[in-house]
């Protein structure tokens, strides 16, 4: 009795919802039964049936990339081990409550553009543990939250879209919860010209998060775009690629680290940097460098509580000469007296690339 009042709750939900109600509750396995890429074919499916609203799980290695033929509305798409290397192209993939997952120590690559259903409050990527998920289109909250969560890292990159440099378009925030999140460098976020204020958080009070690359969050807009950091053990900023990470406003008042290849490094933005509220709460994290070279780590439109005592060097053998506060400005530069040597297993590989070289040259003569 309990499982026919069950199924007609389910049966009244789905009709007033206008779904299929077996469709609205069932989970479907990818099983290649046709032996086509084609991911709308529902008899690739087990069991098989429409795939709207559905819960879509892949665990086996596909022969090849997969292609959505035709738009459709998933609740979730699951990526589990057993189908790392996925990749996906074709029409938009329109992803409700449950969002995307990449299982730990699993690849997987959308080149098709992600976007979020109607009825879902925000729009979810979980990457887990060792795992990497690719967006090479541009990825769509429609005015709704964007949460990366999970340890994995999720690449936002320039791909295959008209707008895919855009990577993120027309949300209201976005939360970098836990892992990195990695951007390229032609890749930004420009929210449109009718949203308000937008933030962008990184960490919470009991995860680590990452981002990474040389995109830009904010650049060229006039709308406010301030990225908010959660504390020097849980917010870490690293320009990567070609080095430059623009974040047009950037409130450090709780605390980050920040990673420097000191000549390659910058973090730059058109609005203002905010200083953290306690001392040595921004930690430098840094690579290189050379003695008596003046470095600008930071070049904004103007700061705000930053000072010297803001900031504390991570890596021993760095002897800062004197700093460089410039308000009027916006800059914040460092000179060193002193900078570690280079390391042992460095010198070694140096020392034995020059042999190499060497004895090449002989056995050429």
């Amino acid at each position: 009795m309990k499982s026919s009042s069950t199924f007609l709750a389910v049966f009244l939900v789905g009709s007033v919802l206008g779904l299929d109600p077996v469709q609205a509750q069932t989970t479907r396995v990818w099983t290649a039964g046709t032996g086509s890429s084609d991911f709308n074919n529902t008899n690739n499916y087990d069991p098989s049936g429409a795939l709207g609203g559905s819960d879509l799980i892949f665990d086996k290695q596909t022969s090849a990339a997969l292609a959505v033929s035709t738009g459709v509305s998933l609740n979730t798409l699951e990526i589990r081990s057993g189908a790392s290397g996925f990749i996906l192209g074709g029409e938009a993939l329109t992803i409700s409550h449950g969002g995307v997952v990449v299982a730990d120590m699993t690849t997987a690559t959308f080149n098709n553009r992600l976007t979020v259903n109607t009825g879902a409050t925000q729009l979810t990527v979980n990457v887990g543990t060792g795992g990497t998920m690719v967006a090479n289109n541009y990825v769509t909250p429609i005015s709704r939250p964007f949460h990366k969560t999970g340890a994995g890292t999720l690449i936002l990159a320039v791909g295959m879209g008209t707008e895919a440099d855009n990577f993120l378009r027309n949300g209201t925030s976005i939360h970098i919860d836990e892992g990195v999140l990695e951007i390229g460098d032609a890749a930004k976020f420009e929210p449109g010209a009718t949203l308000a204020a937008l933030s962008v958080t990184l960490g919470t009070a009991s995860s680590t998060a990452v981002l990474r690359g040389g995109g830009s969050f904010g650049g060229t807009i006039t709308k406010p775009v301030t990225l908010t950091t959660y504390g020097v053990n849980r917010s870490i900023l690293e320009p990567a690629g070609d080095g430059t990470l623009e974040i047009r406003n950037l409130n450090a008042a709780s605390g980050a680290t920040f990673k420097f290849d000191l000549g390659t490094d910058l973090i730059f933005g058109a609005g203002t940097f905010t200083g953290s509220t306690a001392a040595s709460s921004l930690a430098l994290d840094l690579t290189g460098g050379m003695a008596g070279v003046t470095y600008t780590l930071f070049d904004y439109g103007a700061l705000s509580d930053v000072s010297v005592s803001d900031f504390a060097i991570s890596n021993s053998g760095y002897v800062v000469d004197f700093w460089n506060i410039d308000t009027v400005n916006g800059l914040v530069q460092v000179q060193f007296s002193a900078v570690p040597e280079p390391s042992y297993v460095g010198i070694v590989a140096l020392a034995l690339g020059g042999l190499w070289v060497l004895r090449k040259r002989q056995l050429v003569a």
